[in-house]
C-alpha cells in the first residue's frame, strides 16, 4: 500500500481505543504520553502510550514515512521556503518547469520533519528554518520506496495544502506547476486520473 501524508509530525503518539461505557458507545482514545504513568505498562508493554519512536514500542514514525517529526518552526506562524534537490525524480518534475534549485516560497510553516537514517527516505525538497528557540534547523519534503516496494510521500510541513485550490499562497512558482508536480507525485503513488 502506497501512503500519501500531505503533513507534517505524522504517527507521533501511540494511542489505544477502550471501552468506557456501555456497549455501543463509542470508543475513548487513551494516551498518557509517559509509559510510567500508563497503567497497561507492566502487565502489556506493547499497548503502551507513548510516542512510537520511544521505548518500549521503539518504532519510530520515519521507518514508515521516511522522515519524521524534527520541530515546532518559529512559533508554529512564519512561513519558510522549500529548495528542489537533486534527489528529485524526474518523474516527478515532468513538465513543471522546476530543476534542483528551484525555491518554493512559503510551504514551511508550522512544523517540520526531516529524513529519517537508514530506511531509504530521500530529501526531494529541503527547508531552512527556524526552531522555537531560534536555533536553524533543516526539514525534509521526503520520498522513499520500501522493501515490500510501497512508495511514500511525506510533506514534512503543516502548509502544503496551502498551495492548492482557488486562491493558493504565493509561491514564487506558478500555481500551475505546483498542480502539476501534485499531479505527477499521484501518479508515482499509482494513483490513476479521472476520466
Amino acid at each position: 500500500m502506497n501512503v500519501l501524508n500531505f503533513g507534517a509530525n505524522s504517527l507521533y503518539w501511540r494511542v489505544r481505543l477502550t471501552a468506557a461505557g456501555p456497549a455501543g458507545a463509542p470508543l475513548d482514545v487513551v494516551c498518557y504520553r509517559d509509559a510510567a504513568a500508563d497503567p497497561v505498562a507492566a502487565s502489556d508493554p506493547g499497548d503502551v502510550t507513548v510516542r512510537w519512536r520511544d521505548a518500549p514500542i521503539n518504532r519510530p514514525e520515519g521507518a514508515v514515512l521516511g522522515a519524521q517529526y524534527i520541530a515546532v518552526l518559529d512559533h508554529g506562524t512564519t512561513r519558510f521556503n522549500l529548495t528542489v534537490t537533486s534527489a528529485m525524480p524526474a518523474a516527478l518534475l515532468a513538465g513543471t518547469g522546476w530543476h534542483p534549485g528551484t525555491v518554493l516560497h512559503n510551504l514551511l510553516r508550522g512544523e517540520g520533519d526531516l529524513v529519517y537514517p537508514g530506511v531509504g527516505g530521500v530529501a526531494i525538497m529541503e527547508g531552512a528554518a527556524v526552531n522555537q528557540q531560534e536555533f536553524p534547523v533543516t526539514t525534509s519534503v521526503a520520498i522513499r520506496v520500501s522493501a515490500a516496494g510501497a512508495r511514500v510521500f511525506d510533506a514534512g510541513t503543516f502548509a502544503w495544502g496551502d498551495g492548492f485550490g482557488p486562491s493558493p499562497i504565493e509561491m514564487g512558482v506558478p500555481a500551475s506547476s505546483f498542480d502539476l508536480f501534485n499531479r505527477n507525485l499521484l501518479a508515482w503513488l499509482g494513483v490513476s486520473r479521472p476520466g
